[in-house]
């Protein structure tokens, strides 16, 4: 039998909003919003009011047999538990079950997955990934217990069904073994949290102000449940620039570094000693002896060493600049949880290079904050209140000692709190109980403190403790920071990792910065600014990358999508898939070469300009090439190491001699006869004639075989063209020097590059030395770009062998000792810059761009050296440009650019059927190891 019309209806609650579109159930509540589809079911959805004014959701079913009217107390019923999670939430209790084996299990990726351990003894992790908007928690409250919340029921059951069936163990009888994980409670959120509002009978104005307060209460908390990592992390800092500040006052008024340090962890053991008894005393862990030598590895790099470092860096520098240096420590932490495994970097992405940008902005700006001073931005800095020279032997140093060694022991310090951040890592995995393992470090360290303070500190005076600023320190750092700090620092990295935690430090220096320049009058100099802004620039700039990184790894797990029009039937019945949302991808990936050739170019701008400074202040062109490529090889050799020990090619006699060979062509005699001509004439003239390269490079390319001309064609008239221009052009910016064509930006220059004789440099910048300068750039350029697409190990063994090579020109031309020493000033700077940026980081990103687009392409991005080294000569330097200058640069430019549009049209007409190999597919140079290349034929890829 049938019924014309059956209809049920049911009562919307306030704050909750329903949109129905195409049987299409939308509900939003305080929680968040719900959808579901009711398409495959013949019912009409409308929404309608009472005589009351009260909203209701009705649901018709027409000519509806019994099986119809059953689906429509099915519909109200999903409707309901949409309404449930949008308002209360849903909450699943799981508790673990077994009998010989404790079941371990540990909560990652933000509280959406979980990783179980030791279920049956076995060493295998089961590793579940919660679905789209359930979250996991460890229950605070009951041991052995799990928590799931979401909005949505289905997800969250479905959540742990899944977490049940990892645990499930086959041929086993059910009823006699009952090692799993299991579903002990089901409920909501709200119900635990506001309990006693369902117990009371309200009347209709009471509800009211109850759905008032459940709207304004429950965002709230839920917010502050899906941030409390954040919350947590920013109360952190807090307590950190606090640390600082008050530190620094209880050291100027006479306290002595270390035993401040030794007193703070025996007050922040007490601490936490109290705190373990009250929250953990039924946790139970085993500690062997094996654990407990590594949690006193981790007391000893992180609460002893490094804070016994941090303070005594204090007391020689300023609140501020500690809270600036310490923000190194992510970089520092990146690196080594590289190393560890714990992190990873896609080289070959433009966000792989941007977080290797950013770390290069961060190494430098600490530098620059630490060894180059500069007058303040205002009037000098006053002197810290009530400072007392006391009997500790740092107030015995020096003041350019002083200078030196407190950022040197800051930076120390950063690195010992970065491995301890890494290594609490791996702890918490070994030892999951938090406060226990804090107070076992603060207990370790107050022993290891004690020892160094006594050692180091033998006074009785320096002891002794009043009721005054230095009390009140040791009170705030041992009860607040290592005890509270410490404990939620733990915890956040148990949640979110050692990188995150780490990026919140430029928050310490922005508080530590406000509270000085208000309270102590602390004037900033203007490296402290600069310097301030390249860490924080940089650390930014490594976070994005690693975010955006992990949000392309996501999106490259993606399936593809299908075409349906591209489905068809054959033998076989294949199936084509196109992956239609990685174009976007490709996109960037293509744009990755651009991004890593101009950061090329702004390197080499530096490294001119830093180098001429250098020389003209005595360094040694020969002694200088030594230290820059013994640096970068120190520095490219763990990479190589690390990144490429699975696929590092075996290394034969005839490749080692190829090495040696590219290494004198391509580094010692290039680098000697370039910083040659370099002291002859000034970095604009070196930088504009590097435009020479295009045209080199064309005309080795040519004859080596690797690039066609053809005559017949426009393009190749071009390139010919292109060539006679910028060797004319490199003619006449050589031998014709003209006069000056406009003043200088600056009378006097900004940083004087002309110390020797003559007032103006006429004695570097003479007619003859002029053309000798230019004659070895040219010469220079000549033998280098017989390019070689060098990979990471190839480019360390590049370095290896140009350091033994120009030691030994160094040692045959430059036998005066005293060339060979090094101070703290702009040669050291100008050594480390070059080492670390050029021959390390440049050289591996321009040969991985040959790699990808060929050495054309690599070639077409020097005029933008020629423009930031002349802009930054001209109002630095004060140096004024000649009209032969002039003129041969722009032939210069002129002449590459006709190059590089035949180039261009070579690459458009590669895109066609039967037509060459375009700008992409530019062959390169290849070392060939036992003979086999180490390029595809094929397909053009590397192995």
């Amino acid at each position: 039998m049938k019924t014309i019309l059956s209809s049920e209806t049911m009562d919307i609650p306030d704050g909750v909003k329903i949109k129905i579109n195409a049987r299409i159930i939308e509900v939003e509540g305080p929680r968040g919003k719900l959808k579901r589809n009711f398409k495959h079911l013949n019912l009409d959805f409308q929404l309608i009011k009472d005589e009351e004014g009260r909203r209701k959701l009705k649901i018709d079913a027409w000519f509806a047999s019994r099986k119809t009217s059953a689906a429509i107390r099915t519909a109200l019923s999903h409707v309901e538990n949409l309404i449930t999670g949008v308002t209360k939430g849903y909450r699943y209790k799981m508790r673990f079950v077994y009998a010989h084996f404790p079941i371990n299990a540990s909560i990652t990726n933000s509280n959406t997955a979980i990783e179980i351990r030791n279920f049956l003894g076995e060493k295998k992790v089961r590793k579940v990934d919660m679905l789209e908007g359930v979250s996991i928690v460890r229950s605070e409250k009951v041991k052995d217990e799990l928590v799931l919340d979401g909005n949505d029921i289905e997800l969250v059951s479905r959540s742990a069904a899944l977490i049940n069936q990892k645990c499930h163990v086959k041929n086993k009888d059910i009823r006699k073994f009952l090692d799993g994980i299991y579903v002990s409670e089901k409920g909501t959120v709200f119900e635990e949290d506001f309990h006693f509002l369902y117990m009371c009978h309200l009347e209709r104005s009471s509800l009211s102000t109850m759905a008032c307060i459940m709207k304004l209460y429950i965002p709230l908390k839920g917010s502050a449940i899906r941030h409390q990592v954040l919350l947590a992390m920013t109360f952190i800092q807090f307590g950190f620039a606090g640390m600082t500040l008050i530190s620094k006052a209880a050291l100027n008024d006479g306290m002595n570094p270390l035993v401040f340090n030794a007193y703070r962890q025996v007050i922040a053991t007490f601490v936490l000693a109290l705190l373990v008894l009250l929250m953990e005393r039924k946790k139970s862990g085993s500690l062997p002896f094996s654990l407990f030598c590594k949690i006193f590895v981790a007391a000893l790099l992180g609460p002893t060493l490094s804070l016994d470092l941090y303070y005594v860096a204090l007391h020689l520098t300023s609140a501020t600049f500690a809270a600036a240096i310490l923000n190194s420590i992510p970089v520092v932490t990146f690196v080594l949880a590289i190393i560890m495994g714990l992190e990873t970097v896609g080289w070959r992405s433009f966000y792989g290079g941007l977080k290797i940008l950013g770390i290069v902005i961060t190494v430098g700006g600490s530098m620059l904050l630490s060894f180059y001073r500069r007058p303040s931005t205002g009037q000098p800095h006053s002197p810290s209140p009530g400072s007392s020279e006391g009997t500790f032997f740092v107030n015995k140093l020096e003041g350019r000692t002083r200078s030196i060694l407190g950022p040197v022991l800051m930076l120390l310090s950063a690195i010992c709190w970065s491995t301890w951040l890494v290594v609490q890592s791996k702890l918490l995995e070994l030892y999951p109980a938090r406060l226990r393992l804090s107070a076992l470090q603060c207990l370790i360290s107050s022993v290891q403190s004690t020892i160094i303070a006594v050692a180091l500190e033998r006074e009785p005076n320096s002891w002794k403790i009043r009721w005054d600023i230095k009390l009140a320190s040791l009170a705030y750092c041992g009860v607040f920071v290592t005890g509270a700090a410490y404990g939620l620092q733990i915890w956040c990295i148990e949640k979110k990792g050692p990188f995150y935690v780490s990026m919140f430090s430029p928050l310490a220096l922005v508080l530590t910065a406000i509270f000085s320049a208000i309270f102590w009058a602390e004037r900033l100099n203007w490296q402290s600014i600069l310097g301030g802004i390249l860490i924080v620039g940089g650390l930014y700039g490594v976070l994005w990358g690693r975010n955006k990184a992990e949000k392309q790894e996501i999106h490259n797990k993606e399936v593809a999508e299908i075409d349906l029009s591209l489905l068809f039937k054959g033998k076989n019945d294949e199936l084509l898939c196109i992956p239609l949302k990685r174009k976007q991808f490709m996109n960037m990936q293509s744009s990755a070469p651009y991004a890593a050739m101009v950061l090329v170019q702004l390197s080499y701008g530096g490294s001119n300009i830093l180098m001429k400074i250098a020389l003209e202040k005595g360094l040694n062109q020969l002694v200088f090439v030594v230290y820059r490529h013994i640096i970068a090889m120190i520095l490219l050799a763990p990479f190589a190491f690390v990144i490429e020990r699975k696929q590092r090619p075996p290394l034969s006699l005839s490749v080692m001699i190829k090495i040696f060979v590219l290494s004198s062509l391509g580094t010692t005699i290039h680098l000697n006869v370039y910083y040659a001509g370099l002291a002859y004439t000034s970095p604009t003239v070196a930088s504009a004639l590097s435009n020479v390269i295009p045209s080199l490079t064309f005309i080795m390319a040519v004859l080596l075989g690797m690039e066609k001309v053809k005559t017949e064609s426009p393009r190749g008239w071009a390139k010919m063209l292109g060539t006679a221009i910028c060797v004319s052009g490199s003619l006449v910016f050589t031998f014709w020097k003209g006069g000056y064509l406009f003043k200088s930006f600056e009378n006097r220059p900004l940083i004087n590059i002309y110390s020797t004789k003559g007032s103006s440099g006429e004695y570097r910048h003479a007619k003859e030395n002029w053309i000798k300068g230019a004659a070895l750039i040219l010469t220079s350029h000549a033998v280098v770009y017989k390019v070689y697409p060098a990979r990471l190990s190839l480019t360390t063994w590049i370095c290896f062998f140009a350091s033994i090579q120009s030691s030994f020109l160094a040692l045959c031309f430059a036998r005066t000792p005293a060339i060979w020493k090094l101070d703290w000033n702009v040669q050291l700077l100008t050594i480390i810059y070059c080492g670390v940026v050029i021959s390390a980081l440049v050289y591996y990103l321009q040969t991985w761009c040959i790699s990808h687009k060929g050495p054309v392409f690599v070639a077409m991005f020097s005029p933008l050296l020629v423009v930031i080294v002349g802009l930054f000569s001209a109002i630095a330097f004060a140096e004024r440009l000649h009209l032969g200058s002039l003129v041969g640069t722009g032939l210069i430019v002129l002449g590459l650019y006709c190059v590089l549009w035949g180039k261009g049209q070579d690459n458009s007409a590669a895109q066609k059927p039967d037509e060459g190999k375009g700008l992409a597919d530019d062959k390169t140079l290849e070392i060939s190891i036992n003979d086999h290349p180490l390029t595809n034929p094929d397909t053009g890829e590397r192995k």
